[in-house]
């Protein structure tokens, strides 16, 4: 079931929605990390809603990435370190 134009996204719109290359969203695509997209006689169309989860996906791991540094930068127990105390 193709989906209508307007709930979609060129190539370059999906690169720019994810601040990537368009070579870096065509690679998403062949492995399968943008799978609703379609290849049709004027390019590749993206699913709105696949492109958005994946960028909301970035968004969570960045921050329990950045979450977990600080909790370890609190968590130092090296002897003389200025925040073992």
């Amino acid at each position: 079931m193709t989906k209508p134009e307007e709930e979609m996204f060129t190539l370059l719109e999906t690169a720019s929605e994810l601040g990537v290359t368009t070579r870096t969203v065509k690679t998403y695509i062949y492995s399968g990390r943008l799978p609703g997209a379609i290849k049709g006689p004027r390019g590749w169309r993206i699913p709105k809603n696949d492109a958005l989860k994946l960028k909301e996906e970035w968004a969570a791991t960045s921050k329990a990435i950045i979450e977990g540094y600080k909790r370890a930068r609190q968590k130092s127990t090296r002897p003389g370190h200025p925040r073992s105390r």
